[in-house]
């Protein structure tokens, strides 16, 4: 199948949506890498800091395999990820 065919098919009002998706997935991406680059020094943090460093970036981990699997046709609520969100949420309102 050619391109051309591929590109005539695709719905036109669906376009702009996916390449608006695409350039803001594009700039997750380039924030992600300067957050994983950036090491915070947990030598500074009292344990109740560091805790909730932990404990958000569990949960944004989280979040981003559930836009994933979204992505992907997957409902996570039949994964084990929505019981990890719904335990990270139970630790968040304690």
């Amino acid at each position: 199948m050619s391109t051309n065919t591929n590109e005539e098919s695709f719905p036109q009002e669906l376009k702009e949506t996916i390449t608006d998706f695409h350039m803001n997935l594009k700039s997750g991406e380039n924030v992600l890498g300067k957050l994983l680059n950036q090491k915070p020094d947990l030598d500074e943090l009292t344990p109740v800091e560091r805790a909730r460093l932990e404990l958000v970036s569990a949960f944004a981990l989280n979040s981003l395999v559930w836009v994933s699997l979204r992505t992907k046709g997957v409902n996570p609520k039949d994964t084990q990820v929505h019981f990890f969100v719904f335990f990270y949420l139970l630790l968040v309102k304690s």
